[in-house]
């Protein structure tokens, strides 16, 4: 399933259970709910949102001794 399958499925979900909406994200999901919200939201923001073991997408960390010298 695609990134843009995912976030169609959490608008529906979103648009399903109405204004007072507290968003929880595991994991992957966690991320969808974060990049759905970052990304021109349609409507108001939720009352909450809890995201939990959400990995890091970001560039690796440079090991320790190879970035520049402070």
């Amino acid at each position: 399933m695609s990134a843009a399958t995912r976030r169609r499925e959490i608008e529906r979900h979103r648009d399903a259970l109405g204004p007072e909406l507290v968003i929880v994200g595991h994991s992957f999901g966690a991320s969808m709910a974060l990049l759905h919200l970052a990304d021109d939201f349609p409507g108001s923001a939720p009352l909450g949102l809890a995201l939990l073991a959400m990995p890091f997408w970001g560039p690796a960390p440079a090991a320790a001794g190879t970035g520049p010298s402070p």
